[in-house]
């Protein structure tokens, strides 16, 4: 008998949730960049999961957005995971 390995996609990039807060609160990239003290083209690599939320940028989005700094943590820690996994 033959076993299939499940994938399953259901752990979205933590830059896929903070494209979609951007986009709610309508604020742009070049925006937030500004707020956060970093570069476009940095906030460009974050949005499109180039560049993983750290802890120093996690306090920034809280501080900016008024989301937990937790939030980000985890959910970044848990998109990792989650890719960790996949590659077994």
């Amino acid at each position: 008998m033959k076993y299939f390995k499940l994938k399953t996609n259901y752990n979205i990039p933590p830059c896929e949730t903070l494209k979609e807060l951007l986009e709610e609160q309508n604020i742009n990239y070049k925006q937030l960049a500004k707020n956060i003290c970093i570069s476009d083209y940095i906030m460009l690599e974050i949005l499109h999961n180039k560049i993983p939320i750290n802890e120093n940028l996690a306090d920034k989005l809280e501080k900016a957005l008024n989301i937990p700094a937790s939030f980000w943590l985890k959910r970044q820690q848990n998109y990792n995971n989650y890719i960790k996994r996949d590659k077994k």
